[in-house]
């Protein structure tokens, strides 16, 4: 997996806090991979399969939203509490907000 950068170049180590920048509307993060030198972190967010997780300890299964590309629509899924990917919203509306443009 690359590193995700902000416009400036600045380095954020944690796609999770990326991952809140762009639900509250800031096109200018990137995903920076050798394949590919500057893609829009919603580009490569957007795209991803959708990913259930597994079961935490102690935990339980949520509904959560993910985008797909082929319907370009955001669909209900259910996640296991843990791992899975960044591709994993907690609602319909911050899940288009954020690849409903794709």
């Amino acid at each position: 997996m690359g590193r995700a950068f902000r416009g400036n170049g600045a380095k954020i180590g944690m796609p999770t806090f990326l991952l809140e920048w762009m639900q509250a509307g800031r096109p200018d993060w990137y995903f920076h991979n050798r394949l590919n030198p500057r893609v829009r972190f919603s580009d490569y967010l957007c795209n991803l399969r959708y990913d259930s997780g597994k079961f935490a300890v102690g935990g339980e299964k949520s509904d959560r939203y993910f985008y797909t590309s082929q319907y370009r629509t955001c669909m209900r899924f259910s996640y296991y509490g843990s791992l899975g990917n960044e591709n994993n919203f907690p609602d319909y509306n911050s899940c288009m907000r954020t690849c409903g443009t794709q």
